[in-house]
């Protein structure tokens, strides 16, 4: 059973046996009437609990490819606006409810679906250009195993580059490291897959485990759901030295190394 209720009173203003059913009833009474029954309101399925505490997303809209993306308002930054509409997306709603309601806006309205991403094959050049222009504390590496892209609507939204690892005492043939995966800010959970793809690649050719760093300031909750586990804190460090002096163009704080052994 499928209801449309009042987020703060938990009124049940519309009960269906099947979600279809729900929204096209839903839409015949905005038509026939002026009362917006996706304003502000709980849609799903009627075991589930009103929503009492309001979260919010954003959604954005293509109309030439018929697809939207909803991002979370609490991680929705400026800089992360301003390039998902660089991509062809225009603002369609802000302030819509987290949970089912996100999606039937967009359908209800031009019959968009959600954006599917894509894996792609990249040159090490296209994705050294990636890293150079989106990613936020390193610059391109120098060489690859291979490289990863994740695109939508043919658009390049992320990037992940394997290769050798970079301790001597880690590369043993069977071990591949991920030097950079970079996505564009608003796209956090295409992470998670790049991480997946570069995994099934990795075993595809053979190796046995697959190594990543991350600032220790950084959640890893991408790398979890990659199914990655922490194996070592690393203190951090400069390859600068008085009698080798470099400029150091990395994070010189601790890190994080994760592994998954495939």
């Amino acid at each position: 059973m499928y209801v449309i209720a009042d987020m703060n009173t938990g009124e049940k203003l519309l009960i269906a046996d099947t979600r279809d059913e729900l929204i096209e009833k839903a839409i015949k009474i905005n038509e026939e009437s002026d009362f917006d029954l996706f304003g502000f309101t709980y849609i799903g399925k009627e075991k589930k609990a009103p929503i009492k505490e309001s979260k919010f997303v954003w959604i954005f809209l293509d109309k030439v490819n018929e697809n939207y993306i909803a991002i979370p308002e609490r991680d929705l930054t400026d800089k992360a606006r301003y390039i998902i509409e660089g991509k062809g997306f225009d603002l369609f709603a802000d302030s819509v409810l987290e949970g089912e309601v996100k999606s039937y806006m967009a359908e209800m309205a031009f019959y968009a679906k959600p954006v599917k991403y894509e894996i792609v094959p990249v040159t090490l050049k296209e994705a050294q250009q990636f890293v150079d222009q989106y990613h936020r504390h390193h610059k391109q590496p120098q060489g690859h195993k291979f490289s990863i892209g994740l695109q939508i609507n043919n658009k390049l939204i992320g990037v992940i580059i394997a290769g050798r690892p970079v301790s001597r005492l880690l590369d043993n043939k069977q071990t591949l490291e991920v030097t950079r995966c970079c996505v564009i800010e608003g796209f956090k959970n295409a992470v998670s897959k790049l991480y997946s793809s570069v995994c099934k690649a990795a075993k595809a050719f053979g190796y046995k485990k697959v190594i990543t760093y991350t600032l220790a300031t950084e959640t890893g909750s991408s790398m979890k759901a990659a199914g990655f586990k922490l194996d070592v804190i690393s203190a951090g460090g400069s390859w600068n030295s008085k009698s080798r002096q470099r400029v150091d163009k990395h994070p010189t704080t601790p890190k994080f190394r994760w592994v998954k052994n495939l």
